[in-house]
């Protein structure tokens, strides 16, 4: 009898893997519960020190957290999307998942004005703006 074999995916592949499969676990519905809206979609950076290096990347379904140059981003596939407005903001909660199980929650403010603005509930005076991607990968 031959032995079991098992293919052990290293992080970039399961990186991909994940991301490839993203579509058909979320579906296209737009009015869909685990879908952030695309005008949050793109990489967001700020320019506040303590956070150089760092970015967001945001999808419809999923979450990319980078925490600097040297480092693999943290991805995390999004479970829920619980939306309210406050004022001219809007208030995204996010609940997501990690490759390895854990599960995350983050509140984020979305302001579409100046091209978008987002900044993390709990951090309302460091602001984080989408670039186009050309002027992110110069940098």
């Amino acid at each position: 009898m031959k032995p079991a074999i098992t293919i052990a995916m290293r992080s970039p592949a399961r990186l991909l893997a994940v991301i490839l499969l993203l579509p058909f676990w979320t579906g296209c519905n737009r009015e869909n519960p685990r879908l952030l809206p695309r005008e949050m979609a793109g990489v967001w950076t700020t320019h506040e020190p303590r956070y150089q290096g760092r970015f967001l990347e945001l999808s419809p379904s999923y979450v990319m957290i980078g925490t600097g140059p040297t480092e693999i981003p943290k991805v995390q596939v999004i479970d829920t999307v619980k939306r309210e407005k406050a004022g001219e903001e809007t208030a995204y909660t996010i609940n997501s998942t990690d490759l390895n199980g854990e599960h995350y929650e983050m509140t984020l403010l979305f302001n579409p004005a100046h091209g978008g603005e987002l900044h993390f509930k709990n951090q309302a005076n460091v602001v984080w703006r989408r670039y186009p991607d050309e002027v992110f990968l110069a940098r």
